[in-house]
């Protein structure tokens, strides 16, 4: 709308609205350009010369969306001194609170409201990251996995070990670079399957569960499935909601008459949103410092994250979790990416519900000692004690962000649980 002193057009924002504390009735809106207060009476030449702005991009879908906070109401509807007592009453008063905050944001401004602290801040990340190598697992990594995300021109593989607690360790990022529509990218995701990590102890560990996306590339990653025929590989499909973080699978090869083959590719529908509420809220935990000033203490699903660069740490803070409200004022929680690239935080959500179909969140003490057992890793001191082998391994470490070699000794080990199968 056009400012009736200088007409110089602008959207009315909250910020612009102006009074003196404790005097709502002093409200007037400031012109963002000129400075110069606007009365309430302005309001019906304003609202007569403004005019609808398309934000969307062109491709946004047919359905047009609209957004109006209420300081577009006409005169004699609601007044911005009316909005003004509202915010103080919200914002600055005794009894103030968030949740009355998000109310006023929700139904005066029609604004989305922002959950505090769902979304890391990156650069705390980067202060805590970990010295261990890309490339190989720590010792508290029993469980090893990947998420795989297909795009375009690229599929990008994070490799995640999980350990008791829940507790994850990224393992190394790859970029397979290719054009999915033809074989090769693929090709190198099969090699990729069959490669083993070194772990601290000297064994070599092989993968339990690959998760595939199949929402991008949809027939290409089906025929992939197809060909590798691998039981650990599971293709799957992001949904808004669920109840669990793995749904029910869904069978997708159908015979020449409709009917679906019991026997062919089924898809695994996964709640994303699950996955990514629990990463946050893990990545916002903090290790302590025993009572003996040197041995550190992480708290239960802790991530453990190597020296990755920058923009990897970005990708993996790339949303939040906010609060809209639908037409019929209901509210409700969504996604909202911040940023263009989410690539790693995907991956991980794909290889959080890999792990989940292994069992990690099934997973007993026992589980735990016998994985610890196979690698020959003594449990921590608050488990109970069991038989260790012991023998001399060679470690080889070996690997990178975007590449990792992962070829060892002739008389290597690999270790392969019956819960990995």
């Amino acid at each position: 709308m056009p400012c009736p002193h200088c007409a110089h057009p602008q959207w009315l924002r909250c910020e612009q609205l102006r009074w003196e504390r404790g005097q709502p009735e002093t409200a007037a809106y400031i012109c963002e350009t000129c400075g110069e207060p606007i009365a309430e009476h302005h309001k019906t030449w304003m609202l007569g010369n403004g005019q609808w702005q398309a934000c969307a991009p062109e491709n946004a879908g047919r359905t047009a969306g609209f957004h109006l906070s209420s300081l577009y109401s006409p005169v004699g509807w609601r007044s911005w001194i009316e909005i003004a007592r509202a915010w103080e009453s919200a914002a600055m008063s005794d009894t103030r609170s968030a949740s009355a905050i998000k109310t006023f944001k929700n139904t005066e401004l029609g604004e989305t409201w922002v959950e505090e602290g769902e979304a890391p801040d990156w650069q705390r990340l980067l202060e805590r990251r970990e010295d261990y190598r890309v490339g190989t697992v720590p010792a508290g990594g029993l469980l090893l996995t990947v998420g795989a995300d297909v795009q375009k021109d690229r599929i990008e593989v994070s490799v995640w070990a999980f350990g008791r607690g829940k507790a994850s360790w990224l393992v190394e990022h790859r970029v397979l670079m290719g054009d999915t529509a033809r074989t090769e990218v693929w090709s190198s995701l099969a090699q990729l399957m069959g490669e083993t990590w070194t772990h601290s102890s000297g064994c070599q560990l092989s993968l339990a569960r690959i998760a595939l996306d199949t929402g991008y590339a949809t027939q290409e990653a089906y025929a992939f499935v197809r060909s590798v025929r691998d039981a650990r590989l599971m293709p799957i499909k992001g949904i808004a909601g669920g109840a669990a973080l793995i749904g029910i699978p869904t069978p997708v090869d159908a015979t020449a008459s409709g009917k679906k083959l019991r026997r062919g590719i089924k898809v695994f529908p996964v709640a994303g949103g699950i996955a990514k509420l629990e990463f946050y809220n893990n990545l916002r935990k903090s290790a302590e410092v025993a009572d003996d000033g040197v041995t550190t203490i992480y708290p239960a699903g802790y991530v453990h994250l190597p020296k990755v660069d920058a923009e990897y740490l970005q990708q993996l803070c790339a949303e939040q979790l906010i609060t809209r409200r639908d037409r019929n004022g209901f509210a409700h929680r969504e996604w909202q990416k911040m940023r263009e690239r989410n690539e790693a935080l995907d991956c991980y959500v794909y290889a959080r519900a890999a792990a989940a179909a292994a069992g990690l969140d099934r997973f007993e003490d026992r589980h735990w000692l016998e994985l610890e057992k196979q690698l020959g890793v003594g449990p921590p001191a608050d488990a109970p004690l069991t038989d260790t082998p012991e023998a001399s391994r060679e470690q080889r470490f070996d690997g990178g962000l975007s590449i990792s070699s992962n070829t060892s000794a002739p008389a290597r080990r690999v270790v392969r649980s019956r819960w990995m199968n």
